[in-house]
């Protein structure tokens, strides 16, 4: 209690630790240069849904503020270096994603796209060679396109796609993308990926309580899907993007419509 706590990174595992560590009673700032919470990842209602779970919480937030540099403090402790002046802590935590060890796949001579490109069965331009995990940029059959992924998913369930076709199985590693992040009472879930939707359609409140973001495609058929303390809203939404269901947006948008209605 009372440590000062710095998080660099205003995605799901800044946020996660800035929970952490309110609830434990340290002081915490974010710092992040994006303008927003989830800026990478989710739409700007779940953003905005984040920033204000977090400011009840009184966590502080220094949004378009770029860290350049962490040093000791004189006395103990660090000083954060940023555009827009320093930030002391006891401790700082960052967590800002990673960079894809590509390097042993360059010297092969593979092709390297921000990660190992791989195919559906992890195989490399090089038949001979698969790559699994975080490090691949794979294609996804259920995505239409290639892909890299910091997941539990890819991490857990791609290697056994793997192993089985080197040893000579013709399997396809085909998942929507699904994580969830825990952060004080809420929970908050994805499913699939936002960022190509033409539609944004929000069922519920944000402002006073649980709710859900769907991401519709240009088809009109559900492309992801987020949720706040709506677990049940993720599984029916799975089945609604296996069906290729082309919901109403306007029933889509009513949480008195069972979303089983639009199977």
């Amino acid at each position: 209690p009372g440590r000062r706590v710095a998080v660099l990174g205003g995605g799901f595992i800044g946020l996660e630790v800035a929970a952490a560590a309110r609830q434990l009673g340290c002081d915490v700032t974010v710092i992040d240069p994006a303008a927003r919470l989830l800026q990478r990842a989710l739409p700007e209602v779940v953003g905005a849904y984040a920033r204000q779970l977090h400011d009840g919480r009184g966590v502080i937030f220094r949004m378009a503020t770029l860290p350049r540099a962490i040093r000791r403090a004189p006395g103990g402790g660090a000083i954060v270096e940023t555009d827009r002046g320093d930030v002391p802590a006891d401790v700082v935590v960052v967590g800002i994603g990673v960079v894809p060890n590509v390097e042993l796949a360059q010297a092969a001579g593979l092709e390297v796209d921000n990660g190992i490109r791989v195919d559906a069965g992890c195989r490399t331009a090089d038949r001979a060679i698969f790559a699994a995990g975080e490090v691949t940029m794979h294609f996804n059959p259920l995505l239409g396109r290639h892909v890299r992924i910091e997941s539990w998913q890819v991490a857990e369930n791609q290697p056994a796609v793997a192993a089985a076709n080197l040893l000579g199985a013709d399997e396809t590693y085909a998942e929507l993308p699904w994580l969830w992040s825990d952060q004080y009472d809420c929970n908050l879930q994805m499913l699939g990926l936002f960022g190509g939707e033409r539609t944004i359609v929000v069922r519920g409140d944000p402002a006073s309580g649980p709710f859900t973001v769907f991401g519709l495609d240009d088809d009109g058929k559900i492309a992801a899907v987020a949720a706040a303390n709506l677990g049940r809203d993720i599984g029916a939404s799975r089945r609604l993007i296996a069906a290729g269901a082309v919901p109403d947006p306007a029933k889509l948008a009513d949480p008195a419509v069972n979303l089983k209605t639009f199977l």
